[in-house]
């Protein structure tokens, strides 16, 4: 093995919010421990910036009411939030249509209403089905898993109509087209939320709140709790080990530990080698689970002109080009913005054009929606998280047919010593920031299971 230049009793790889929580919880025990990042930043999936005074976030945002974790740790660091502006009717983009409603329920014929809810209903009713944490144990596993969510819909769900909400859905929480999604991944991811709605409302949902620094914000307070086991521009690039422990290789640096906490998603386990090499199901998991594909786009306006149209900014489409979009005004109402969203098969399209046209392509889009003046905006920013040097792709790891039921051991099982972390292992809220802190919770209990 590698002649190690360090010694702690664990390594955690990923400074994201499952790593630098998996560091804070061990180091409050009194364990030594060291975070390796190879970006140049903390917080992973979630990236603040200042814009014109205010904070925004280029990545993950949101915060709900029933994501305790998160709640609970950000109170703790006493780190501000507000609530997401949602005054103003709503709007649903589909097909040439574009409907504007208040309230939860757009007004659609009275048959595509039923057939909807009925096809949230056998969802949910299935969903309930699966054990959160573990869906190849649930009782029609490898049925669920044999469809795509496009091919089950298309079997079970008998309206055109019914079926592109269901699609929307899908597109926006995961970035992910439906064929490309497991049935039996689309029921787990549903089954961490505890339902759809909680996923996709804004008022009590998962959109409820934003931070008031930003939700990098957590990541950066952690980071400073952690000062000086922290560091930042260390790839790690291999991994030997055996039952008795490891020697991590990072930026010309090794480390001998007891234990390894990996924390990135599965697909980005594969920039790393192990010695000896994991066992199959780990690699398959890793290479079947792929990144969804999001680019993030704020548009800076002077006044908050849907506002003045009666408008909340909260819109969402199917067949448009944006998955959905929101009001993301900073918290003081001085910076006005609507943020905007071009998720799987459309954030590929937009991504291959050069930055003039993408910037034009997204705001043509945002004025079908909001009228000519959003595509005059003093400031643009658009951002294509599969352009990440490290850790491409968000907001979460994807798993198509046949990968749960096949390979799924491989996405939180432990290996000797070598343990995993990260949104998407968690039980609860899976792609979120309270799936990682889950993840993180979980992870830390197996090392006290670990210890001698």
């Amino acid at each position: 093995m590698t002649s190690p230049t360090h010694s702690v009793d664990t390594v955690i790889i990923g400074a994201g919010l499952s790593g630098l929580r998996t560091a804070d919880l061990l180091h409050r025990q009194g364990r030594s421990i060291v975070v390796l990042e190879a970006r140049d930043r903390v917080g992973g999936r979630t990236h603040s910036d200042t814009f014109h005074g205010a904070r925004f976030d280029i990545g993950g945002q949101w915060i709900g009411p029933s994501q305790r974790r998160a709640l609970a740790l950000a109170d703790e660091l006493g780190l501000q939030r507000f609530p997401t502006p949602t005054g103003g009717d709503q709007l649903l983009q589909l097909e040439n249509r574009l409907i504007r409603y208040s309230g939860l329920i757009p007004p659609l014929p009275l048959h595509s209403l039923g057939a909807l809810q009925a096809a949230i209903w056998a969802i949910e009713s299935r969903a309930a089905r699966v054990p959160a944490g573990d869906p190849a144990a649930a009782p029609l596993a490898r049925e669920w898993d044999e469809h795509s969510l496009r091919s089950w819909c298309e079997r079970y769900i008998p309206t055109s109509t019914a079926r592109d909400l269901i699609y929307l859905t899908a597109r926006s929480i995961l970035s992910a087209e439906p064929e490309e999604v497991s049935f039996l991944y689309f029921l787990h991811y549903i089954r961490n939320a505890g339902a759809i709605d909680p996923l996709i409302q804004t008022r009590g949902g998962a959109q409820h709140w934003r931070f008031v620094n930003g939700a990098q914000s957590i990541s950066h307070a952690l980071a400073h709790r952690l000062e000086g086991h922290v560091h930042l521009g260390c790839p790690v690039s291999r991994v030997e080990w055996s039952s008795d422990g490891a020697t991590v290789s990072a930026g010309g640096q090794s480390y001998a530990c007891m234990n390894v906490v990996m924390t990135m998603p599965p697909p980005h386990r594969t920039a790393i080698s192990f010695a000896p090499a994991l066992p199959a199901h780990y690699g398959n998991l890793a290479q079947r689970m792929p990144m969804g594909h999001t680019i993030k786009a704020l548009a800076f306006y002077r006044q908050p002109f849907w506002r003045s149209a009666g408008l909340s900014g909260e819109a969402a489409s199917f067949h448009g080009l944006l998955s959905f979009t929101f009001d993301n005004s900073s918290h003081d109402d001085s910076v006005h913005a609507l943020v905007a969203f071009a998720n799987g098969r459309n954030a590929a399209r937009v991504a291959a054009m050069p930055d003039a046209q993408r910037r034009s392509t997204i705001l043509e889009a945002l004025a079908l929606l909001f009228g000519p003046q959003a595509l005059e905006p003093y400031d643009f920013v658009a951002h294509d998280w599969n352009h990440e040097t490290w850790g491409a792709g968000c907001p979460v790891a994807v798993s198509g047919p046949g990968t749960l039921t096949g390979y799924g051991e491989g996405l939180r099982t432990p290996i000797g010593p070598i343990h995993f972390a990260g949104t998407e292992s968690a039980s609860q809220w899976c792609g979120f920031m309270e799936g990682a802190l889950e993840s993180a919770e979980r992870v830390v209990e197996e090392l006290a299971r670990r210890t001698p």
